[in-house]
């Protein structure tokens, strides 16, 4: 497993089904795994996760909101990936940019981290 994309979502459904979407549409040629970690959302959150992307997701249900820190060590912790990408709900992948950052971290082993721009286009 090359990367694991962990996103951490509460009550935001709509916006975390837009992001794991862009994470679909846009990767490939890598070997990914995507994480999402639900803590304790009343908004239908995991209902429309599990309908939406069966088996294209690891869905972790939190019973309590475990915040963001808590989320991403949940989704750290059941990662198999060489590499962590933390992942906004609110945020979205554009052309194929996860692989670009692997391909990066694998030529440039002294780096230990990177971010990827961030773009309002709203």
């Amino acid at each position: 497993m090359d990367v694991s994309i962990c996103i951490v979502n509460y009550n935001t459904a709509e916006l975390t089904k837009r992001c794991i979407q862009s994470v679909l549409d846009n990767i490939s040629n890598i070997m990914f795994e995507i994480i999402v970690v639900d803590n304790a959302s009343t908004d239908d959150s995991i209902k429309i996760f599990e309908e939406e992307f069966e088996k294209k997701i690891i869905l972790i249900k939190n019973p309590t909101n475990r915040y963001f820190t808590g989320g991403y060590n949940d989704a750290a912790f059941k990662a198999k990936g060489k590499y962590l990408l933390f992942l906004n709900s609110d945020g979205y992948i554009k052309d194929n940019s996860i692989k670009i950052m692997f391909e990066f971290l694998e030529k440039n082993q002294d780096v230990g981290a990177v971010e990827g721009t961030i773009i309002d286009e709203e």
